[in-house]
This record gives C-alpha cells, sequence and structure tokens, in this order.
C-alpha cells in the first residue's frame, strides 16, 4: 500500500506548525489553494481605470486604490495589466486623445480597440475616521497612596469601496462588489493627580493604509486563486502512537515517511475496532488534503464501517465533497490560465 506522495503533496501542502494542546488530538496547520471567486483565466490583459471617491474626485486614496490594484494583479503572474498612464498612451496612439473611460457604455468599446480584454473600475463609497477619548474612574495606589486615573483615545478607520470588472468584449459585468474594511487602534495612559497628560496621537495613516490593503487582498481572492491556512486534527490513541511519529515526520517536511506511517496504522495486528478506524480516518484526513480523493473516500467507508457513532467521519466527508468541488473550480481556473 505504499506510495510516493513527494511530488503532489510536495505542490498542495506547506506545513507550518504541528501542536498538541493538553490531552486534544494533535492538529497540523496547511496552507492550501482556494479558487477565485470569478474565472478571469480567459482574460490575458486586463485595463485599471482611475478610481473615484466619494466626491467624485480621481485623486488622494482613489489613486491609491486603483494603483494598489494594479500592483496587486501585476505581482499575480496572471494577467497583463495596463494602468491609467499606459491606457492614455494607447489612446493617444489611436488618436482617441482625452476619451473619458469613465463612462461604463464607452469604456469597453474603448478598451477594446486597445487590446484589453477586461476592465476594472470603481470608486470610495464611505471613508470615515472616527476618534473617541474617554476617562477611568479616579483609584488609589496601595504603595503610595496617590490618586490615579487613566486617559484613553480610540479611533476607529472606515473605508468601502465598490469594485466592477466588465468583459470588454460583450460588456457585460462580471463581478461587481461593494468591499469594506474597518480598523480600530488605542493609546491609553496612566496619569496621577491633578497631571494633565493626555494620550498619542493615533497614527491615522497606518489604520487607513490597513484598511486599503484589506480591501485589495479581498478583491484578489474575487479574481484570482489564494492561499488560506486550515487546521486539520487526527484522531489520537494510546494504540497509535505511530501519529505523534508521522507529526514528526511532517514537521520536517518528510512527507513520504510521514503518509507511510500512517498506512502502517491501518495495517497494525490487534486493534480494537474503534482504534483501527481512528487509524483509517487519519490516514483519509490527509489523502483529503493531499487531494487522493477516491482513496479518501474508500478509507472513510471502512472507518465509518468499523465505528459508525464517530461523527468526525461524517465532517470529514463534508470536507471531503469540498475539497473536490474546489480542485474542479481550481484546474478550470488553471486550465484557462
Amino acid at each position: 500500500m505504499k506510495k510516493n506522495f513527494d511530488t503532489k503533496i510536495n505542490l498542495l501542502l506547506l506545513l507550518i506548525s504541528i501542536i498538541f494542546v493538553g490531552c486534544k488530538s494533535p492538529c497540523i496547520n496547511l496552507l492550501v489553494t482556494r479558487p477565485a471567486e470569478i474565472n478571469l483565466g480567459n482574460y490575458k490583459q486586463i485595463a485599471v481605470d482611475n478610481f473615484f471617491d466619494n466626491m467624485g474626485s480621481s485623486s488622494g486614496h482613489a489613486l491609491d486604490l486603483s494603483d494598489e490594484i494594479f500592483n496587486s494583479l501585476g505581482a499575480s503572474n496572471r494577467f497583463k495589466v495596463l494602468d491609467r498612464q499606459q491606457i492614455d498612451k494607447l489612446l493617444r496612439e489611436k488618436g482617441l486623445v482625452n476619451s473619458q473611460t469613465t463612462d461604463e457604455d464607452k469604456s469597453p468599446k474603448l478598451f477594446k480597440i486597445i487590446g484589453a480584454s477586461a476592465y476594472v473600475f470603481g470608486r470610495i463609497q464611505f471613508e470615515k475616521y472616527n476618534e473617541k477619548q474617554f476617562e477611568s474612574k479616579p483609584w488609589q495606589s496601595n504603595s503610595d497612596k496617590r490618586w490615579y486615573y487613566s486617559k484613553s483615545r480610540e479611533g476607529t478607520y472606515t473605508l468601502r469601496v465598490n469594485i466592477k470588472v466588465i468583459d470588454v468584449e460583450t460588456t457585460r459585468s462580471l463581478t461587481s462588489r461593494t468591499i469594506s474594511a474597518e480598523r480600530l487602534a488605542t493609546k491609553s495612559v496612566s496619569l496621577s493627580y491633578p497631571s494633565s497628560n493626555v494620550p498619542d496621537e493615533i497614527d491615522q495613516d497606518a489604520l487607513y493604509r490597513e484598511c486599503l490593503k484589506d480591501i485589495v487582498n479581498q478583491f484578489m481572492k474575487m479574481v484570482a486563486p489564494y492561499h488560506e491556512w486550515v487546521e486539520a486534527c487526527f484522531e489520537k490513541d494510546g494504540d497509535l502512537p505511530e501519529v505523534s511519529d508521522a507529526k514528526e515526520k511532517f514537521l520536517k517536511n518528510d512527507w513520504t515517511s510521514g503518509m507511510q506511517l500512517l498506512f502502517d496504522c491501518i495495517t497494525k495486528k490487534g486493534l480494537e475496532k474503534e482504534v483501527r478506524s481512528k487509524a483509517y480516518y487519519n490516514l483519509a484526513l490527509m489523502q483529503v488534503y493531499c487531494q487522493y480523493f477516491l482513496e479518501a473516500d474508500e478509507n472513510l467507508k471502512v472507518a465509518k464501517w468499523l465505528d459508525p457513532n464517530n461523527e468526525n467521519i461524517s465532517e470529514l466527508y463534508t470536507k471531503l465533497y469540498y475539497e473536490q468541488a474546489v480542485k474542479k473550480k481550481l484546474d478550470e481556473q488553471n486550465a484557462s490560465q
């Protein structure tokens, strides 16, 4: 039953840590790839137009947004991206000086002329920084008997943006989404009477930058595959010490040896049914995330037959079906790319 898992596992998974907490099951954190919300694999060249703020101006934070989206699309290595300056240059070359690409009816025609297959634009719908200040009730120190109090300031930055992606050929909207981000920071200082000191100023720009990064990350998940962490927890049992050994192998990125140890568990002699069910479950768990779906399904069937009352098996079936759907969608996106 031994298999060579090296190639597929190295392509699919990155092990960061394996932890034991008390008597809980050993868990591994895996970095997996998730598909984009929409498939832009067939859109080879994307134009990013200037964004506008809620006052209709294409400057300041609106330009920050269009710049960051341009940079992130380019960094994905999935698209050729045109920014506003490149768009204007190409339009001038085509004799379309000062053409307004912010008109949703005219823009697709203009972008088609310059070779773009999709274009991105949008506006900042809402942006606000709000700050509150608080003062605590006084308290008396037991050591010096002096009275103290604290002052705090709490700042919240909110950013809400609408982003649209249009198919240049058909003028069809590929996606239109309002994305929000909010960040909070606090500054406090403890004072003794009669001090009048105040907390340090909150860095509003840092909060804005965090919101901007969040907005762009959310957008990129809409249009390009991305990574996320998942936690996979084994069934632990005193008769299955190999699980701990497998954990150590995975921690050292030795996937072949780790998987072989899980294989060895299912053929181990003298195990009770419930324990052997755990062994099959553990093997199926890793096969799910290694995308060996047929093998995982077969091993889950055996685990269920050995221990019909194990609720974790039903949960793993749900993960199996989900990961199958994810792989199908990813394959479609990668094939078109």
